[in-house]
């Protein structure tokens, strides 16, 4: 056993002369260290133990030369009888590596990271590639053959890793692939002429209709509309039946209240749109002043006299012939509605047929045959 203080100043222990040997050659124990006697209990160069001078001369150091018989010092003869248990100085079994030391295990290091890498570098890389891998770890002199048009690479020599490396025919030299004659083009068969359809969707129209167009457009959204609430036979038995049917009603007239104003707006855009400098000229075919204001009257009248039957709603009866009022004021003025309804329907009708009435004849078309029943007192 010998316990050694490096040149650090660390001490360690070495169990045996290979341990001594091994640390010697690596640079862990160099020429500075020391080497401490158990006989003498003094710290000596460790130059002078034998086993120094043979793990140097083992290294290959030419300053250091013979066996350790013949350069033995009796100075410190028995050194293997080391006993740490004797020397008071505390002992330390780690040391710090030397900067030789670290060197040395970089270089050992780099050498297995490229040896690894050689490996990986012949097993994917085909045939250049395991020569590379030869050349990495067995240090054997290779270079990729210049390859001409027409030569394959000649075969190399086994290698004791690698095995024989595969012949010239299992490699064979790359060459332009043969022509291949171009596919046929395919017959097309010829597609029957379709026949035009023309459809609703698919006919063409004009994007600015003309003044006449434009009034007929309109006129005809109107009566669409006028349809879809079903404005009609507004003085029918049935309406006058209950509370609901008299709500109903009153529902239906403010609709087309409505659908009147906004034939009224629509009538003023056109106008504007198509006779700007006289609208009010000849030939114009918006509805008169008197028309407009006559349709807006009816509709508003007829409303109130259905407006008078819901507020009297469980003080009138009606029988299909007349209603009969409890309240004799309620009564007045149903009557007074009923009379200005019916003297405006025999007016329109007593007048000549024009192309510009169209609010009114679409009204007393609503009205029908049927008149409001006349009122009665109970």
């Amino acid at each position: 056993m010998y316990r050694i203080r490096l040149e650090s100043g660390e001490q360690t222990v070495f169990r045996s002369a290979h341990e001594m040997s091994v640390a010697v050659q690596t640079g862990v124990v160099g020429p500075s260290a020391m080497v401490f006697h158990t006989a003498a209990r003094r710290w000596l160069p460790v130059g002078q133990h034998p086993d120094y001078r043979a793990g140097l001369a083992a290294f290959g150091d030419p300053s250091s030369s013979g066996s350790r018989a013949r350069h033995s010092s009796p100075s410190i003869a028995g050194e293997s009888e080391y006993d740490p248990s004797s020397d008071p100085t505390p002992v330390s079994v780690s040391h710090r590596p030397t900067p030789l030391d670290r060197t040395r295990r970089v270089r050992i290091a780099l050498r297995v990271s490229l040896t690894l890498a050689a490996l990986a570098l012949g097993s994917s890389g085909g045939y250049h590639g395991a020569r590379l891998a030869e050349r990495w770890i067995f240090g054997i002199r290779y270079q990729a053959p210049v390859m001409t048009e027409g030569m394959s690479p000649a075969p190399l020599p086994a290698s004791p890793a690698l095995g024989t490396p595969a012949g010239p025919t299992d490699y064979p030299s790359p060459s332009a692939p043969a022509a291949v004659a171009p596919l046929p083009e395919p017959a097309l068969e010829p597609v029957a002429e379709q026949p035009t359809q023309t459809t609703r969707l698919s006919a063409t129209r004009n994007t600015t209709p003309s003044y006449f167009e434009a009034y007929a457009d309109a006129r005809a959204e109107m009566e669409d509309e006028f349809d879809y609430i079903g404005f009609r036979r507004l003085f029918d038995s049935p309406r006058f039946s209950s509370p609901d049917s008299i709500r109903a009603s009153r529902r239906m007239l403010a609709a087309a209240s409505n659908i009147v104003a906004v034939y009224r707006s629509r009538e003023v855009r056109l106008e504007q749109t198509y006779r700007p400098d006289a609208p009010e000229a000849p030939g114009s075919l918006r509805e008169t002043f008197e028309a407009a204001q006559g349709a807006a009257g009816l509709l508003s009248e007829v409303d109130s006299l259905f407006g008078v039957l819901q507020s009297s709603e469980g003080r009138y009866s009606y029988d299909d012939q007349s209603v009969k009022f409890v309240d004799p004021a309620a009564a007045l003025a149903y009557g007074a509605l009923r009379q200005d309804i019916l003297a405006r329907i025999q007016g329109w009708r007593d007048l000549p047929e024009s192309s510009n009435q169209v609010t009114i004849p679409r009204l007393l078309t609503a009205v029908g045959p049927g008149l409001p029943p006349p009122p009665a007192i109970r």
